[in-house]
């Protein structure tokens, strides 16, 4: 019986045993429509190209009219995976209440599996060493963590082509332009040292969107990043060099209200008090703006306040780039950074752009 040309019954779908994929996985949160979505892609993968062609016409995902006689020099329209997906839930949507039940079982089933390969309980040789063993290999993946980024921040601009430059981080796509991307596998330790326990550490319009799988932050200023990823002195945001120090910052593109100038700027900090930050420009001289908000829009764009704008205030803010993390479930953390050199000259920092 295949789930694609004949619809299980009930019987049939709690007589189904295990795959291989059930038992490996360690996702014990499953639920009818994952493991109906899992047998169907199965399932589908098993018809010939023919059999696949009458499926999606039957069911209206394809048009007959796409598909022309066999004399043709006009092949027949791809097989995308979005045909797939929209078969499967499509296949869901008319499934019966009693069937769905049943599959909803044999989700409960699947997540009574216990999840093997992992830690359930602190092996003994590290109980033993207690947390000098926790503290070394803490202090193996920071200093890990520490040259990655120091690598970043060292590094010259590196150019893409134009489809690397695209990301997308939540709801926001966006193009990287000056940032720097980089990704990496993040210790679960150093990730709650550095966000908390489910991001406690962070303000709340830190967070700027989460699913159960991703969360995203948006971090504004340099001082913030120094607070948060600081350990023993040590920032791995921040790499001192011979003469001047390497760090990262939010970005700003500014246009002076009177004579239109623009100007390059970086958030050195932020006060949540007065939702103002204070942004430092290449020329060493220093304003407060307002915060940028997100999210205003549904299509995830930035709102700059203009309207709330002080007349003491001679920048209105044009563009802007946080620090951006996304977080992923699988320990993964991806990162764009606006890079910048502080060189110290008379007690004062100035910028140097890079």
């Amino acid at each position: 019986m295949n789930i694609v040309l004949d619809e299980y019954t009930r019987l049939h779908v709690m007589q189904l045993q295990p795959t291989q994929r059930d038992i490996l996985s360690r996702n014990r949160h499953k639920t009818g429509y994952n493991v109906f979505q899992s047998c169907f892609y199965h399932d589908w993968n098993m018809l010939s190209a023919e059999e696949k062609k009458v499926v999606l016409i039957s069911t209206n995902i394809h048009s007959v009219l796409g598909y022309d006689d066999e004399d043709s020099v006009v092949s027949d329209p791809p097989i995308t995976g979005g045909d797939q997906a929209r078969l499967c839930g499509k296949c869901w949507r008319q499934a019966s209440l009693l069937l769905k039940d049943a599959w909803n079982d044999r989700a409960a089933v699947i997540n009574q599996l216990p999840v093997i390969g992992s830690f359930t309980e602190v092996p003994e040789v590290v109980e033993r060493r207690g947390q000098d063993g926790i503290c070394l290999s803490m202090t193996l993946e920071y200093d890990r963590f520490v040259r990655f980024i120091n690598g970043a921040l060292k590094k010259k601009n590196e150019s893409f082509n134009e489809s690397v430059k695209m990301k997308t981080f939540g709801k926001e796509s966006f193009c990287l332009q000056t940032q720097i991307f980089r990704s990496m596998f993040l210790n679960h330790l150093l990730k709650l040292t550095f966000f908390g326990h489910k991001n406690s550490k962070l303000n709340l319009n830190e967070t700027v969107y989460k699913t159960s799988n991703c969360c995203v932050v948006h971090i504004a200023s340099y001082e913030r990043m120094i607070e948060l990823f600081t350990i023993n002195e040590v920032c791995a945001f921040v790499y001192v060099g011979e003469d001047a120090k390497y760090t990262c910052g939010g970005k700003v593109v500014l246009k002076h209200r009177v004579t239109n100038k623009q100007a390059i700027g970086y958030v050195m900090s932020e006060d949540n008090r007065t939702n103002k930050m204070s942004v430092q420009l290449e020329s060493g001289l220093t304003v407060s703006l307002k915060k940028p908000t997100f999210g205003e829009q549904e299509d995830g764009t930035w709102g700059f306040g203009w309207d709330d704008i002080n007349d003491d205030e001679q920048y209105n803010i044009m563009q802007y780039w946080p620090i951006r993390f996304k977080l992923l479930k699988s320990g993964f953390i991806h990162m764009t950074l606006n890079k910048f050199k502080l060189r110290l000259t008379n007690n004062n920092q100035n910028i140097i752009l890079l």
